[in-house]
């Protein structure tokens, strides 16, 4: 029996794309980082205990029925109990949306570990309101979506309380997740230090992926035009090629700035943070008061640079694209149909 499972849940937007892939393939004898087949652990413990897995986004974009789905849940559980069956001191797993689970579904979880530990700790990384709004707005953008939000919500309590409220096997730690915090300077660092996993042992793999401020503008004016993005293999493999150009041709530009979303700033979990955790944002008053809402709603997003629009047309040519396309909408539009094109053809 493993004498400890660390189960890291993120937050979101915390470096746990660069935590993984830093650990994945670990294993020293003692500690290892379990193998599920990807290295966001997210995916396959969502999978196998949320009560909502058949509604699961990662899988119903793809196209994924019921039958498919059930058959991967069911490959999960019979790869997580044999990496929990090791003979090792210590398993670590990693997964964002493990945070996303509900109460009953965390239960369900923490008593899974708990047939192969005898300890569980869970590890959680919290960034302030304020560039959470901005640095969620980015990944919510990449997903897809057609609106911005009155309000940018961390959910610090519903992440969090759930394992406050749990077995006494369970030790939950949470860390701000800010460079004078962190050993280091680094959450990876930081993470490693807590899991007993020597820095030496290791080489750090960095997965930043900000996009910037033009690259933005532009996904998002094609979310808002897009009639379909999302519903099989081809799309959202399209979908990916389309922003990793809009990346790699904007690669350096300026980025969002935290003005430009705090009027988006949901306050309400900040008394919960400070009670349970100790941790308060001195940028914002905790009682009572709100973050300036006359400013920063986003609208940032809604408008597109000349520099966005010059390097949209720049992309048209790098792939020979010409045509009567007038509007930035059709333009990008267009680029995408072209990416669609590509990824048929390798899928025949």
């Amino acid at each position: 029996m493993l004498d400890e499972i660390i189960c890291h849940i993120g937050m979101h937007k915390t470096g746990s794309s660069s935590i993984q892939a830093t650990l994945n393939g670990y294993d020293d004898g003692e500690v290892f980082y379990v193998n599920l087949g990807e290295a966001n652990h997210g995916i396959g413990v969502y999978t196998l205990f949320s009560d909502k897995f058949l509604s699961y986004k990662f899988w119903t974009r793809r196209g994924y029925g019921e039958e498919k789905i059930r058959g991967i849940r069911s490959a999960y559980e019979k790869k997580l109990k044999s990496e929990l069956g090791k003979d090792r001191k210590t398993a670590i797993v990693s997964g964002e949306d493990i945070s996303w689970l509900s109460s009953s579904d965390t239960k369900k979880m923490v008593s899974f570990f708990g047939e192969y530990a005898n300890k569980i700790t869970v590890v959680c990384y919290l960034r302030d309101p304020i560039s959470f709004v901005a640095s969620s707005l980015q990944e919510r953008i990449k997903i897809g979506i057609k609106e911005i939000p009155d309000k940018v919500n961390p959910q610090y309590k519903f992440r969090l309380q759930k394992f406050l409220n749990t077995t006494p096997c369970v030790k939950l730690v949470v860390r701000r997740f800010e460079r004078d915090s962190l050993v280091g300077g680094s959450v990876v660092d930081d993470f490693l230090s807590l899991s007993g996993v020597s820095v030496e042992e290791v080489e750090e793999v960095n997965r930043n992926s900000t996009l910037s401020l033009s690259a933005l503008q532009l996904l998002y004016l094609f979310n808002r035009t897009c009639p379909v993005f999302f519903g099989d293999e081809i799309l959202l493999r399209a979908r990916k090629r389309l922003i990793k150009e809009l990346r790699q041709k904007f690669k350096g530009g300026e980025k969002a700035k935290r003005e430009d979303v705090s009027g988006l700033v949901f306050l309400d979990d900040l008394p919960f943070v400070k009670d349970n955790f100790d941790i308060e944002y001195e940028d914002l008053v905790i009682n009572g008061c709100n973050a300036d809402e006359e400013r920063g709603k986003g609208e940032v997003f809604e408008e597109l640079s000349d520099e966005a629009d010059k390097g949209l047309s720049d992309i048209l040519k790098k792939y020979n694209i010409h045509g009567k396309f007038s509007t930035p909408e059709s333009r990008i539009n267009r680029l995408y149909m072209h990416f669609v094109s590509i990824e048929s053809q390798r899928s025949k």
